[in-house]
């Protein structure tokens, strides 16, 4: 998950900036802008040093893993119930019928198994189903896993808000210690071509 952003330090290591006065002042500046605002975002984050930085960023980073798998197991449940939800709710659809069905007898039964084929067929199934879900035969009515589902979009739709601002904390802590590292790596190169300049010189 780690990555490598860009960032907006500007590379001063070189002729072009290096012989012009003006041009090496205004990228200098800007780059001392840019070093201050992520000094600002450190800040908020109470980062007091780089092996600070390095910590947090491998805790928010596990935090932001455990974030991830929490809510794909909340995603399956929440599919997982509500195809439980469809298939009671067939079941209970057609309980009256089966519930007349039981008090017929010889040619009226089969007459009434004729005309609502479908719809026995249908709850059938939906009651093998059930039984495969819950084989002590205690089904949980559609009301009471409706319920169930509501709580744990309500706990999804929360964890999801958690997500998003782990994920922007974590991108903007990236930005900052990329954005030191690449300053202070300008720096040295900027020395290393004075250096080489004057060495030819």
């Amino acid at each position: 998950m780690n990555f490598t952003p860009k960032t907006r330090i500007i590379h001063t290591d070189n002729d072009k900036f290096q012989n012009s006065y003006g041009l090496k002042k205004w990228a200098n500046l800007q780059n001392m802008k840019e070093v201050s605002r992520v000094i600002n975002i450190l800040s908020k984050y109470a980062v007091e040093d780089n092996n600070g930085l390095e910590n947090m960023l491998m805790s928010e980073y596990a935090r932001l893993g455990s974030l991830s798998e929490n809510l794909n197991s909340m995603n399956t449940e929440i599919e997982e119930l509500s195809l439980k939800i469809k298939v009671a709710k067939q079941a209970k659809k057609f309980e009256l019928l089966v519930s007349q069905r039981k008090s017929l007898t010889g040619r009226a039964k089969d007459k009434f198994d004729k005309e609502y084929a479908s719809e026995i067929h249908a709850h059938q199934k939906a009651v093998r189903q059930l039984f495969e879900w819950f084989p002590d035969g205690k089904f949980p009515t559609p009301e009471s896993m409706e319920r169930k589902r509501n709580a744990l979009k309500e706990e999804r739709s929360a964890k999801n808000e958690e997500y998003s601002v782990l994920k922007s904390k974590i991108t903007e802590l990236n930005y900052a210690r990329q954005t030191l590292d690449d300053y202070l790596k300008n720096e040295r190169n900027v020395q290393e071509h004075r250096k080489k300049k004057g060495e030819l010189e």
